[in-house]
């Protein structure tokens, strides 16, 4: 299938997936509002930096390694098992801690096994959606987490209107945490099924396990730095606020964000492509120009849609406790149309065995937002988080194209120039 061919079939998945999760997110906002909403999303963004951290970020080697058969399938699902299985134990242990200090009155030995099977849940969803993705298949992950999204956003909406808020507490909680765990064993099963893999595991030899080891370490490094450039002015936000606004400002933040990450559904997925093929030789830096090119001019379409729209939209969907959306989504998006660009200059570079330009580039990014947080967010809040956001986005995206040009020898005026490459 050709490059073209795989991005449109994978915008179209990935577009079912992103609209189911935008209608579950949108219910939840609504029926749990600003404050509660934070609490309720803080304890998630917790609950996924447990799960980058302890799945080492294994997928990024699964889909750079098994395409174009880099290393064999079984040596790397025996990896993925053996440490499956180790991670899962340590979890056992941590998630009642976690559950006890942050979701405050929620804090019940039920809710400790619920976040376990959460995330127990998305390292099997995380490991079969890369190795879906290194088979350049874009299409199945995307259904079933759409299937899974409308079933919670059916439930959450049944539940309301039952006329009794309180079984939206009672039972879409535990469903949300607990239902993660079936998509993940449908994964399982769809992949082995399809592509006729056995349960067979070989351990790598020593000289394999080690690229392995080494390609891994540096994307896990990696991705955590840009978990943290995308997630860490929460946790900034969230203590060094002024406690009267904190969640209710943190609520409204963290709504802005997945706002601004639904604007970047195109340039995402078209970065899972790129680098899966990129990974397997097959992406020409003529066609990233182009993308890039495209992707400019929708991310620029789209802050004029949210200029001239989002002051009565967001207050209309979500409610009157989103005010703050509307102001700070206006500043980030400069920002998000910088990172349109980095899906593509950083999934090629990575692709291509260069990752320490992505590690380099969103360390700087991170570091400034990070600094300029921590100095202006007790005065001016959120204001302060969605300005320094937009600024280390938009410092990371440079140093990226500085590497991607270098390596592709493109100039930045032909990059930029809006014509055909």
């Amino acid at each position: 299938m050709n490059f073209s061919r795989l991005i449109y079939q994978s915008i179209f998945w990935r577009g079912c997936n992103f609209f189911s999760a935008f209608l579950l997110n949108l219910f939840m906002a609504r029926y749990f509002e600003a404050t509660l909403m934070g609490q309720i999303s803080f304890f998630l963004a917790v609950l996924s930096f447990v799960i980058l951290v302890g799945s080492l970020n294994f997928e990024a080697s699964l889909v750079y390694f098994s395409a174009d058969n880099k290393q064999p399938i079984h040596q790397l699902l025996a990896l993925a098992a053996s440490w499956i299985v180790v991670y899962c134990a340590a979890c056992w242990y941590l998630s009642g801690w976690i559950t006890e200090k942050y979701m405050g009155g929620f804090a019940t030995s039920v809710y400790s096994v619920f976040a376990f099977i959460y995330l127990a849940a998305f390292i099997f969803i995380n490991y079969y959606n890369a190795l879906f993705f290194g088979k350049k298949n874009f299409t199945t992950p995307h259904i079933v987490a759409s299937i899974v999204n409308l079933l919670l956003a059916g439930t959450i909406v049944a539940l309301h209107m039952a006329g009794d808020k309180h079984y939206v507490f009672t039972y879409f909680l535990p469903l949300y945490f607990v239902v993660f765990l079936a998509q993940g064993i449908l994964l399982l099963i769809l992949f082995h099924a399809r592509y006729k893999i056995s349960l067979h595991f070989k351990w790598p030899g020593k000289e394999s396990f080690k690229t392995i080891l080494r390609y891994t370490g540096y994307m896990l490094v990696t991705n955590l730095l840009v978990f943290l450039l995308y997630r860490a002015d929460y946790w900034l936000l969230r203590y060094f606020n002024d406690p009267s606004r904190q969640l209710y400002e943190l609520g409204n933040y963290i709504q802005v964000s997945k706002m601004a990450h639904i604007f970047m559904l195109l340039s995402s997925t078209a970065g899972t492509v790129v680098f899966s093929t990129s990974a397997a030789g097959q992406s020409k830096p003529e066609s990233l120009a182009r993308l890039m090119r495209g992707l400019l001019l929708i991310g620029g379409g789209s802050l004029l849609l949210i200029a001239a729209t989002g002051w009565f939209v967001f207050t209309a969907l979500y409610g009157d406790t989103y005010k703050l959306v509307y102001p700070c989504l206006l500043i980030v998006m400069p920002g998000i149309m910088a990172l349109m660009l980095v899906s593509v200059t950083a999934n090629y570079l990575s692709g291509i065995g260069k990752p320490r330009y992505n590690l380099q580039g969103v360390l700087l990014g991170l570091v400034i937002m990070v600094v300029g947080d921590y100095i202006l967010i007790p005065r001016y809040g959120i204001y302060a988080a969605a300005i320094m956001s937009s600024v280390g986005y938009i410092v990371y995206s440079a140093y990226m194209l500085v590497h991607f040009t270098s390596t592709t020898h493109f100039t930045w005026h032909s990059l930029l120039k809006f014509k055909r490459a």
